[in-house]
């Protein structure tokens, strides 16, 4: 197990199982288990990954990224092999030759989707003047209208058409930045409520920037691209400025921290059925909406016992109580009293602080993370 991330130095398909010393009683979900980590193995760990938009997915942010521990704490590599799409929390510095094989290593040979998350609130001002941008770029100081998103206020002040030129080319410039370090797409982390107190992002706040902003990185990343690369949003998604955009990602991601329950899951402030409210004027199918949610919990808080406990099941065992990490797993939403089979998902922020856990005597790395995948994508034994 503690073997250094330099030996990845020459890493081939075959034989890489030796360096990350997953365990095959859990990975890889929903295929035939055992018989070995050979090139089999992980030809049908990648084909499985290839299936992530038509079912559950797991998705986490991970950080504390450094790719040269003395074990696979900080390397990615050590994540559960079935992890479908890992948002990185910071790049530590930026990229490194250890970081680059490390990535490389999950992504070539596991399937794994690396992208990186980006907590937006400014626009960055030497930037965005040097893409032309002409006129204040702080809210503050602009007499513009406030328009409501959700319940939150954002400013509506229209662009120019050279401001808007200028952002397209920031918007260019930020995705393309990000995809040329190798990384797999890109997710947008907007808190709105988070700038409401003293403070207001140049880019947060205003619709029609948020709105070009989106509309321009989704030629280059998600399902409106024609590419392979992701677009996710995360955090106030029921406060979209358009309700529109949720076309533009693969899936929104919900900050369901401290959920005790289904209910809550469905009902809470800025969750289930919140977020499905704001988006389903747009006239996208209410199924595809919820299809597109994915559920996570906060591992700062929870990363050794796989979430809140207890969190209560309403679904498949009514009052069972269990791990609110599990929970999110098999949560099958009901909205306007309809119960749909599956959300797009469940995940953890920073899930690395799982990594230690000895999971209530489960094996480990990652114990409770297996569970849910096991949960969303039951492995099947191999047949004889």
């Amino acid at each position: 197990m503690y073997i250094a991330v330099v030996a990845l130095a020459g890493w081939s398909v075959v034989g890489c199982s030796k360096w990350t010393e997953s365990d095959p009683a859990f990975e890889p979900d929903n295929l035939p288990i055992g018989g070995g980590f050979d090139e089999e193995y992980y030809a049908n760990l990648r084909a499985y990954k290839s299936t992530m938009h038509n079912r559950r997915i797991f998705f986490s942010w991970y950080g504390g990224w450094s790719a040269v521990s003395a074990y696979n704490y900080g390397a990615m590599a050590g994540l559960p092999d079935s992890m479908d799409v890992v948002a990185m929390w910071g790049t530590g510095g930026g990229m490194t030759e250890f970081k680059k094989r490390d990535m490389e290593y999950i992504q070539k040979v596991k399937g794994t989707r690396v992208i990186v998350t980006d907590l937006i609130g400014n626009l960055d001002t030497t930037k965005i003047k040097e893409f032309g941008w002409e006129g204040d770029l702080d809210p503050r100081g602009a007499q513009v209208n406030v328009a409501a998103s959700g319940t939150q206020n954002m400013y509506s002040a229209p662009l120019t058409d050279v401001q808007e030129q200028a952002l397209r080319k920031y918007a260019r410039w930020k995705i393309q930045s990000i995809l040329d370090e190798g990384y797999d797409g890109y997710d947008i982390d907007w808190e709105l409520g988070w700038y409401s107190a003293g403070f207001v992002g140049t880019l947060t706040h205003y619709q029609e920037r948020m709105r070009v902003y989106v509309d321009e990185i989704s030629k280059f990343c998600g399902p409106k691209s024609g590419t392979d690369k992701l677009f996710v949003f995360d955090g106030a998604i029921c406060y979209l400025p358009t309700p529109e955009m949720a076309r533009c990602f693969d899936w929104l991601v919900i900050q369901a921290y401290d959920c005790a329950s289904y209910t809550s899951l469905n009902t809470a402030t800025n969750r289930g059925a919140q977020a499905v409210n704001r988006i389903k004027v747009s006239g996208m199918p209410i199924d595809s909406i919820i299809r597109k949610l994915v559920m996570t919990e906060n591992y700062e808080k929870y990363g050794a016992t796989g979430g809140r406990t207890p969190y209560t099941l309403e679904f498949p065992i009514p009052g069972k109580t269990v791990a609110s990490l599990y929970g999110m797993a098999v949560w099958e939403p009901i909205y306007e009293g309809v119960r749909y089979e599956c959300s797009g998902g469940c995940g953890a922020f920073h899930i690395e602080y799982e990594y230690e856990s000895d999971g209530g005597g489960r094996p480990t790395p990652y114990p409770f993370a297996r569970e849910a995948i096991q949960a969303m994508n039951p492995a099947q034994p191999i047949k004889k």
